[in-house]
């Protein structure tokens, strides 16, 4: 194998293995999307008010679903039903107040106080995953230039 024909295939596997892990950060970044656009959200412009629990129906022996409503600063009521740990509720009565971040610009995003810090993964694994796709396509355009080149070059050998 000449040198050339070694340069030609490391280029393909560099745009291969490339293309792996754009597709694995791709992956991530699907999987934290929800999670991780609702806490840029409470970041941007998040605000809290204090909301009530309408009711809780048991899910399995460690979660609840939660069923709470709050008034956004325009007046208007939200009501959303979350998923929830029954350890993370200090105030699990139904008819208590329970403190909800929301955000100023699309209420409809909103969650639990106390839930919020468990978005942070989400949004850092967002975060890394989109600048690692970044990466990873100019890298796999750097590829495929060489080999373009490579291929023009080939012509005269």
């Amino acid at each position: 194998m000449s040198k050339r024909e070694a340069e030609r295939d490391y280029l393909y596997m560099k745009y291969f293995v490339t293309m792996f892990f754009f597709a694995v950060a791709c992956g991530l970044v699907i999987y934290a999307q929800k999670d991780g656009l609702k806490y840029t959200l409470f970041l941007v412009d998040g605000d809290t008010t204090m909301g009530t629990v309408e009711e809780f129906h048991k899910f399995n022996p460690r979660f609840d679903f939660l069923s709470y409503s709050f008034t956004d600063q325009y007046g208007e009521r939200h009501a959303k039903t979350r998923l929830v740990n029954r350890n993370y509720l200090s105030n699990g009565e139904v008819g208590g107040e329970i403190e909800v971040t929301f955000s100023r610009r699309y209420p409809d995003v909103a969650d639990p106080t106390i839930l919020v810090p468990h978005l942070k993964p989400a949004f850092w694994l967002m975060t890394v995953g989109s600048a690692v796709i970044l990466l990873l396509a100019i890298s796999s355009i750097f590829s495929v230039l060489q080999l373009v080149r490579h291929r023009k070059a080939d012509r005269y050998y």
